[in-house]
């Protein structure tokens, strides 16, 4: 199960820290066949 750590100055929404969940997330997947659940 691989594992991502990211650090955010404070200002950013909700919305913007979700959207990095998800950019990463999906390029764990694509990058290393990871299932999306798992990451």
């Amino acid at each position: 199960m691989p594992f991502a750590q990211s650090y955010m100055l404070e200002g950013r929404t909700e919305e913007q820290k979700r959207a990095v969940i998800e950019k990463v997330t999906q390029a764990l997947h694509e990058a290393i066949g990871a299932p999306k659940e798992k990451v």
